[in-house]
């Protein structure tokens, strides 16, 4: 167990993120999604191609494998946007079985959501969601759609985006042509974390800034 005044070192040496990552890291359970899932009693473990999934439509060929984000990392790169994340809502684009979503909620967000386009995925997300508890949980607001995401309204107020490299070609562009023309309808601080980035390049031409790169991960701003 880590001593207040050794925390407190580590956060002047390592930063709050560095220092969040650190006790992550070390808690061990979090090595791996099976050890998450047997934990906490879900189901986000595990490797499903598209064309496994049960989704169709006309965007299926633009769908990449679900695969859960890697928590450690995905903590760490949370953390370091140093938000007062009751302002914000976070969404997952691609929300898969729901991990990101559910490692979200150890953050004080005032709501997250998720759209995910397979109905067999989208079915253990919910799953997961009404199974969760964890005493770090911080936002209980939690809810996932089966839907496609070009055509899920943006949230309304200050956003988190989160793309675990879900889809790619002209679903990531019309998506980030939707987040733009919200901001423009409703100009508002907006946050995109986006691991593995293929299509980084369409993420600039909406607008979006880079601030940093962490553990894979972009993360870009537009205000």
């Amino acid at each position: 167990m880590t001593s207040p005044s050794a925390l407190v070192a580590s956060i002047r040496y390592r930063g709050f993120a560095g220092t969040f990552g650190r006790l992550v890291r070390r808690s061990g359970y979090l090595s791996s999604a099976e050890e998450f899932d047997q934990r906490y009693g879900v189901d986000t473990a595990g490797r499903v191609e598209a064309a496994d999934s049960g989704g169709s439509g006309e965007n299926l060929p633009y769908a990449v494998h679900y695969e859960g984000t890697h928590a450690p990392s995905f903590l760490s790169v949370i953390a370091s946007l140093k938000l007062h994340h009751e302002d914000y809502t976070f969404l997952d684009y691609g929300s898969g079985k729901g991990l990101a979503m559910l490692l979200a909620s150890w953050f004080p967000f005032r709501r997250i959501r998720g759209v995910e386009f397979s109905p067999d995925l989208h079915a253990v997300c919910e799953a997961n969601i009404r199974s969760f508890h964890s005493h770090r949980q911080r936002c209980f607001d939690i809810e996932s759609v089966c839907a496609d995401a070009t055509e899920v309204e943006i949230p309304s107020g200050l956003c988190v985006f989160y793309f675990f490299n879900p889809f790619g070609g002209p679903v990531m562009r019309r998506v980030l042509a939707n987040i733009a023309a919200s901001c423009r309808a409703e100009p508002r601080e907006m946050y995109l974390v986006y691991f593995n980035p293929r299509a980084a390049d369409m993420v600039t031409e909406a607008g979006f800034v880079q601030l940093a790169e962490l553990h894979g991960h972009r993360v870009y701003r537009m205000l």
